[in-house]
């Protein structure tokens, strides 16, 4: 009994287990349908755009030195300060510079006293002077000339000793020369400077002007400004610290903001300077426009480099930036970016008798979420959404 029991009980999980197994290959052979929601293509027109990828950056970098060396004495920026053009940035220690600007400038003055009176001649009140020291020089030497003679007299007769007559003849000798040049430069005087003294004077004073306009450069030039408006980036010196001559010291960029990109050859005749362009960094948009096409093509990525100058935005140094640029009306089949598949290639799903076929594409042009596509006829159906499980030919099932 026992046995025919066990034998029944194998008998039907035998045929348990082959009804279960003939299910198994019913489900395998029927074919899943996918559900995706489909667009009818159609021609249009609109406006075409080109995208670039690039980087942010300042349009000017400029790094501020001295033009003479010494020691830093203030420093009126920080990293981060904004700068306006005329703004102090930074200041050497002034005292030897003030010093050597007063002796160029009493120098100077001297000079120039001289070639004024040089050029206006002597006045009369001056000759009138110069007649009466002539005059008493004239009697100091007639005195000197009368007592030499007569200690003459008196030495040879014994009366006086060689060394009187000595100190009488030096004190002639001194008058008689005195003489002498007082009638000289009286006659200097009443003959007035020549051309020559004029022109020797006038290179004295020219020459001293020159010195003492080089140390007023040089006291000005201890002291930095910006010349345009911007952030300082870095401060390379601190205070009391010796800076060299052309040493950078302080480093700013500018306030203007610019976009590098690269333009591939083909689009060279549809994009030119002025033309205006959307920047999108993260999301954040703003107005820009190219301001230069280089003339030859940069020689690793053979696209020819570009600004594009951004304006009502500051974004950061460094940062990735979608370029759009409108490049103007285009007429064709546009479709939604998000049907685009691109693993290789771009393709999209074309619908058919209820099944999805790939179809390869050409993308031309974009402008907002649409776009221009080669490839596509019109009146064809275009998957749209519900793609993501799809294959070439996969069976659809098109919902609204």
């Amino acid at each position: 009994m026992k046995q025919f029991f066990k034998a029944l009980l194998m008998t039907l999980m035998m045929i348990f287990l082959i009804g279960c197994s003939t299910e198994d290959h019913q489900g395998l052979n029927e074919e899943r349908m996918a559900a995706v929601r489909v667009a009818k293509t159609e021609e249009s027109e609109m406006p075409t755009t080109i995208m670039y990828i690039g980087t942010v950056d300042s349009k000017e970098i400029t790094s501020y030195s001295f033009i003479t060396g010494g020691k830093l004495h203030k420093a009126y920026i920080k990293k981060g300060d904004k700068v306006e053009p005329g703004d102090k940035l930074a200041e050497l220690e002034q005292t030897d510079f003030q010093y050597s600007l007063r002796m160029a400038e009493g120098e100077m003055l001297a000079a120039e006293a001289q070639y004024h009176k040089a050029e206006k001649g002597v006045s009369q009140e001056e000759l009138e002077r110069m007649r009466i020291d002539v005059k008493q020089s004239e009697g100091v030497f007639k005195y000197w000339e009368r007592l030499y003679e007569n200690m003459k007299v008196l030495y040879e007769a014994g009366g006086i000793s060689k060394i009187d007559l000595d100190d009488t003849k030096l004190a002639y000798d001194d008058a008689k020369y005195g003489l002498k040049k007082a009638k000289e430069y009286l006659r200097e005087m009443e003959r007035g400077s020549g051309d020559e003294d004029k022109r020797t004077i006038k290179a004295q004073y020219q020459t001293a002007k020159a010195n003492y306009d080089l140390y007023r450069k040089a006291l000005e030039d201890t002291v930095l400004y910006a010349n345009q408006e911007g952030i300082v980036v870095d401060l390379l010196f601190k205070e009391n610290e010796i800076v060299e001559a052309g040493m950078p010291v302080a480093v700013i960029r500018s306030g203007k903001q610019v976009v590098h990109i690269g333009i591939p050859q083909q689009d060279l005749k549809r994009i030119h300077t002025g033309m205006d362009v959307m920047v999108d960094v993260d999301g954040q948009k703003a107005k820009g426009s190219i301001t230069y096409i280089a003339e030859a093509p940069d020689l690793a990525t053979r696209t020819y480099p570009a600004e594009i100058e951004v304006s009502e935005k500051q974004f950061r140094l460094g940062t990735i930036a979608k370029a759009e640029v409108a490049v103007g009306m285009e007429k064709g089949i546009w479709i939604p970016m998000t049907s685009v598949f691109s693993h290789g290639e771009d393709y999209v799903y074309i619908i058919k008798e209820n099944r999805a076929f790939k179809r390869t594409i050409e993308l031309l042009y974009n402008y907002n979420d649409k776009m221009l596509v080669k490839g596509i006829e019109a009146g064809e159906l275009l998957a749209i959404n519900g793609m993501q499980n799809l294959n070439d030919g996969s069976k659809v099932h098109i919902v609204e």
